[in-house]
């Protein structure tokens, strides 16, 4: 009977001492893993305040721009970063860029546009289209205020308005706003449409001031005439006042 006391007791001393060892080795296991987490997060957190440091990263960027309290433009994008770069190959200065996902912007102009000119593509009947206000410092504050020297964009969709009305569009695989010079420089698959008038080609500015671009590559114009093909551009946003250099025509679209 004695006996079988003391193997009961051994047992239990048995049971408690293995859940004793249990539990430290739970509690060790538990200490490990959050000082390795800890770790991780400061490695993490380090990593990030450098990324912070050099570069400011906004998703989903929604922006407007006025001047004298009339909006002239509005950006929206999926990604927005700003980020010190080398500008050129001969300067040592770092200068802040932004880059800009997923872009469509649309720009408000002013001038008279007539339907009748829409129709018929006639000079005369456009007076003072203009997109000047586009650059101004009250417009682009929040970026002039970052002293971003340009804005990088990739694609990009640019509808142009004259007051509400929309008149022309463009895309492309990139664009790049250059504050200095006023304008914006597209490239890869541009594509510019204007009623029925669509210009395709591979790299092209937009003068905003002048309401008009210009292109040095090979471009393909498709108008109601006809369509027309060349090595170098110049024409108002309405793809209707043309100079063309090596232009020839293609096919004839109706009678």
């Amino acid at each position: 009977m004695e006996c079988k006391k003391i193997m009961i007791l051994r047992k239990q001393h048995f049971y408690f001492f293995s859940l004793v060892i249990l539990v430290l080795v739970i509690m060790a296991f538990i200490i490990y893993r959050y000082n390795t987490s800890r770790s991780e997060a400061v490695s993490n957190s380090t990593i990030l305040s450098r990324q912070t440091n050099n570069r400011i990263q906004i998703r989903g960027l929604q922006f407007s721009g006025y001047n004298e309290d009339k909006k002239v433009i509005s950006i929206k994008a999926d990604k927005f970063t700003i980020e010190k770069k080398k500008i050129g190959f001969l300067t040592t200065s770092l200068f802040n860029v932004a880059n800009l996902k997923n872009t469509v912007i649309d720009i408000y102009g002013q001038g008279n546009v007539s339907e009748r000119g829409m129709a018929t593509g006639l000079k005369e009947q456009f007076s003072g289209v203009t997109f000047k206000d586009t650059f101004s410092k009250d417009a682009l504050r929040e970026f002039t205020g970052k002293a971003v020297i340009s804005i990088t964009m990739e694609p990009v969709s640019v509808n142009l308005y004259i007051e509400e009305s929309p008149v022309t569009q463009i895309s492309a695989s990139s664009a790049n706003i250059r504050m200095k010079q006023r304008d914006i420089v597209f490239q890869g698959d541009v594509k510019v449409i204007s009623g029925e008038r669509t210009l395709t080609t591979d790299r092209m500015a937009f003068y905003p001031e002048e309401a008009n671009i210009n292109t040095d590559s090979h471009f393909i114009l498709k108008t109601g005439e006809g369509q027309f093909q060349g090595d170098k551009l110049s024409a108002d946003i309405f793809l209707m006042s043309i100079e063309s250099q090596n232009e020839s025509r293609e096919t004839k679209m109706g009678s």
